[in-house]
C-alpha cells in the first residue's frame, strides 16, 4: 500500500493519506481527497476504501511525496509541517512554514489529536481555557450570591403579603359577620346548624374570611386557635378526624374543607397532610382540655390537682387517660 503526504488548501495542513482516497475531478487537473468523518488514523493506516456517499471530500494544495510505509510517511508529514521540505536535514537551512490543528478532527471521537498540531497553539488554546474556567467560577459564584439574595427578598416579601393579606380579609368583615362567630358551637346540633349554613356560599366566603383574619404563628397554632374560636372542646370531643373508635368524622364536614382551605391560605408554607396531623392531634386532646368530659373527671373532688400533688402523677393519670381513648 502507498501513503501520500499531502497538503490541503482548506487549512494548509499536512496529512498522510492512502494514495487510493486521491482523485481529480472530469476535466480538471486539481486534485482532491476523500476523508472521513470519524476514526480518522485508524482508517488511514488500514487503507479503508472511502465511502463516497458519506466521507467528506478535500481539495488537495500539493503532494509532498509517496511512502510504502505508514511510519515513514508519517515522520516526513511531521517535517513538511515544520519546513516545507520532506528532505531537510537539521544543518540544512528552513524556512518555518504556519500551521493549525485541521478542523476536519473535530468530529474525530475519542483520538488524540494529530502529531501535525502545532504544540504551541496547543498550550495556548489550553491557557486560555483556564482562564475561562476561573471567570466562569466566579460567575457562579456570583449568581448564587444573586439567587440567595433574590430568595431572600421574596420571602421577606411573602411575610409582607401575608400579614396585608389578613389585614385585609379582617378588614372585609362586617360587625354582623364577627357576631356570627361571637358564641362557639357547644352542641352537636349547633354544629349541624352551622354545617346547613356552610352550604351557602356567601357565608362559606364570610367564614373563610373570619378564619383567615385569626392567623397564627404556624400550622399548629392556626389549627387550635381556628377550632376553639368556632367549637368548644365539648362539642370536639365528640369528633375524631376519620371517624374512629364510634366518634363523628371531622374530615367529612363542610367545616373541614373551610378551614383547610382558610390555613392554607393563612400558612403557604404548609401542606394538606401537616394540616391533618395537627387537627388528628387536637381532635385527640379534646377530651382533656377545659370542656372536654375528661378534664371535668380531673378535676372531681377526688382527683383534684391542687399545689400539694404530683405533677408526675397528674402526667401518669392524663397519659392513661389517653391510651384508653
Amino acid at each position: 500500500m502507498s501513503f501520500a503526504i499531502v497538503e490541503f488548501a482548506e487549512d494548509s495542513s499536512v496529512e498522510v493519506i492512502p494514495s487510493t482516497w486521491i482523485f481529480s475531478k472530469h476535466g480538471s487537473s486539481e486534485k482532491f481527497s476523500y476523508w472521513p468523518r470519524q476514526s480518522q488514523r485508524q482508517k488511514v493506516k488500514r487503507g479503508e476504501t472511502p465511502d463516497e456517499e458519506k466521507w467528506f471530500v478535500y481539495k488537495i494544495k500539493r503532494v509532498f511525496g509517496y511512502e510504502d510505509e505508514y511510519e515513514t510517511a508519517h515522520k516526513k508529514a511531521g517535517l513538511a509541517v515544520d519546513t516545507s521540505n520532506i528532505d531537510s536535514s537539521d544543518t540544512e537551512a528552513t524556512i518555518t512554514r504556519p500551521h493549525k490543528r485541521p478542523a476536519r478532527y473535530l468530529s474525530d471521537e475519542g483520538e488524540s489529536p494529530s502529531k501535525c498540531t502545532n504544540t504551541e497553539v496547543g498550550d495556548e488554546t489550553a491557557a486560555v481555557a483556564g482562564v475561562n474556567a476561573q471567570q466562569q467560577d466566579g460567575d457562579r459564584q456570583d449568581l448564587n450570591v444573586k439567587m440567595d439574595m433574590l430568595i431572600k427578598g421574596q420571602h421577606e416579601l411573602m411575610s409582607i403579603l401575608k400579614e396585608a393579606i389578613t389585614k385585609g380579609e379582617a378588614e372585609k368583615l362586617s360587625q354582623f359577620d364577627l357576631d356570627l362567630f361571637s358564641q362557639k358551637l357547644l352542641t352537636i346540633t349547633d354544629f349541624q346548624a352551622f354545617e346547613k349554613k356552610l352550604e351557602e356560599k356567601q357565608f362559606r366566603r364570610t367564614t373563610r374570611q373570619f378564619l383567615t383574619s385569626l392567623g397564627g404563628d404556624n400550622v399548629g397554632p392556626c389549627v387550635r386557635k381556628m377550632m376553639t374560636t368556632i367549637g368548644s372542646h365539648g362539642l370536639w370531643e365528640k369528633y375524631s378526624y376519620k371517624g374512629r373508635k364510634g366518634k363523628r368524622a371531622f374530615s367529612q364536614t363542610n367545616f373541614n374543607k373551610v378551614l383547610m382551605q382558610s390555613i392554607l391560605h393563612t400558612r403557604t408554607d404548609t401542606t394538606v397532610r401537616a394540616v391533618e396531623k395537627e387537627l388528628q392531634d387536637f381532635l385527640k386532646q379534646c377530651p382533656f382540655k377545659p370542656g372536654g368530659t375528661k378534664y371535668k373527671k380531673c378535676l372531681s373532688p377526688n382527683n383534684s390537682f391542687d399545689s400539694s400533688i404530683d405533677s408526675s402523677n397528674g402526667t401518669e393519670l392524663l397519659l392513661s387517660s389517653t391510651d384508653s381513648e
